[in-house]
């Protein structure tokens, strides 16, 4: 099977359900974990672009602008992008993760790949590319993304990217704990309103390129806390005596929770958010 190209309708029924399927469906093995920096940690930035010139990025997708004076291709679009990679580089970030359309992600990740320091060395900055949801909202959205970058380079031929988020906190609803939705709402109504698998659908259908790129998420957390007395973690009660975390459903504590997506999804690495600093204003 060529893992670089979309399957056919016959092999997407495959692929969920098992039959006839050469791909390890139901199998122990967890996802290969594919660094983005090989032999390094990686030190990742989020968005590193700031909001207003990622708004001149997706003008394509939008009606915000046109042609604007950072529109591809401009003087001052490419001194932008070398500004930002030079402050990466020299921050000590190697990965970056971009949000947004293609065009509007695609200019700050060939040109983080290709980053040449104020020492003049060379430093290949890799990327993370986010599925928003009409990125992975049906088969054939997921199935136009991956062929989209199946054979993206940067002007100095450096494939990118190099891992894929597939959804940053998936709740109950996403990965399916509709047990827990009716337990926690008690009424159908306000269950229905959610949509569900959101986060199960795509992470099963992306594992057939699981060779190439790194599928994953970012989790949440259990909202848990380590009792000493009884050497225990418990879930710790915020708004009231109810409250559960959303993310986790009906796991009791983070390692249940973790136990349940390890037999669901077998996946290549546990991610969370980690903010060391976070920036409110500019001073």
């Amino acid at each position: 099977m060529n893992r670089n190209n979309p399957v056919s309708d016959n092999r997407q029924f495959d692929l969920l359900t098992g039959r006839n399927s050469s791909f390890p469906i139901g199998d122990k093995s967890n996802d290969p974990y594919i660094s983005p920096t090989p032999g390094h940690l990686p030190l990742v930035a989020w968005s590193p672009v700031p909001r207003d010139f990622q708004i001149l990025l997706d003008c394509d997708d939008t009606t915000l602008c046109e042609n604007p004076p950072g529109y591809v291709g401009s003087a001052e679009y490419d001194a932008l992008l070398d500004e930002i990679t030079l402050a990466l580089k020299e921050s000590g970030f190697n990965t970056i993760v971009m949000m947004g359309s293609y065009k509007g992600c695609e200019g700050m990740m060939e040109a983080a790949l290709d980053t040449i320091g104020s020492d003049g060395k060379t430093c290949d900055i890799k990327s993370i590319f986010v599925l928003l949801p009409r990125y992975r909202e049906s088969f054939a959205a997921i199935n136009s993304t991956i062929s989209h970058f199946s054979d993206r380079i940067s002007p100095k031929g450096k494939q990118y990217p190099s891992s894929f988020l597939i959804m940053d906190e998936p709740q109950f609803n996403d990965w399916s704990q509709p047990v827990f939705a009716l337990q926690y709402y008690e009424t159908k109504d306000k269950v229905s309103q959610y949509s569900w698998n959101n986060f199960t659908l795509p992470c099963i259908y992306l594992k057939q390129w699981r060779d190439r790129w790194m599928f994953f998420a970012n989790l949440g957390g259990a909202n848990d806390e380590y009792d000493k007395k009884t050497d225990k973690w418990k879930i710790v009660s915020l708004a009231s005596e109810k409250y559960r975390s959303l993310f986790v459903a009906a796991a009791d504590n983070q390692e249940q929770y973790l136990k349940a997506l390890q037999l669901l999804f077998h996946p290549a690495v546990w991610s969370y958010d980690q903010y060391p600093f976070v920036i409110y204003k500019i001073i």
